[in-house]
């Protein structure tokens, strides 16, 4: 890797990327070695506990609880961003939903330098079915997008949040009357 802002931006990734996943139930984010001997983190292997779509071998579609999904940053990421360079589906292959078609997943235009963080939730609303197209030109699976618009009430999959709240713990004085003192 040549570009010296592209490594300052992929050291940044990784420590952003593993922070947020610490605070994240329904996510295991896994740092792949680099492909050059001694340079920043450029791949993911992104692990989603979540609800989605999977279609059997019947035809029949069912909810999976776990999605894995590559990411990597090519080269040329802060100037050109392609999703189809930058996410791979790796599991599970049957995966049914409008917006997928293993091992392509697509959340749609991105901004080149869009920060990991921000791609671990485009992910994750695709693949819960809080993003999805209904038009099935634009779909990279028209069957599924077909089989979505017939099902609209089913999603999303998953309204349960990527990152977990957080909890405020201060306790507040509270009179005999209920109120605030």
């Amino acid at each position: 890797m040549s570009d010296p802002l592209l490594e300052v931006f992929l050291a940044g990734q990784e420590q952003k990327g593993l922070a947020f996943a610490a605070q994240c139930d329904r996510l295991d984010l896994v740092p792949l070695k680099p492909l050059r001997r001694h340079g920043p983190v450029d791949r993911y292997l992104a692990h989603f506990n979540c609800r989605g779509l999977v279609r059997d071998r019947t035809g029949n579609v069912l909810e999976a609880e776990s999605f894995k999904v590559g990411i990597r940053f090519p080269e040329h990421y802060l100037h050109v961003a392609n999703p189809f360079e930058v996410f791979c589906l790796m599991e599970p292959a049957n995966t049914f939903l409008p917006n997928v078609n293993a091992p392509f997943v697509c959340t749609g235009p991105l901004d080149p330098g869009t920060e990991l963080v921000s791609l671990l939730y485009r992910v994750s609303d695709v693949l819960t079915g809080r993003k999805l197209t209904t038009k099935e030109s634009d779909a990279l699976n028209p069957l599924a997008c077909a089989w979505a618009r017939e099902h609209m009430p089913r999603f999303p999959v998953d309204n349960r949040p990527l990152r977990r709240a957080a909890v405020d713990w201060r306790v507040e004085d509270v009179d005999d009357t209920g109120r605030d003192s």
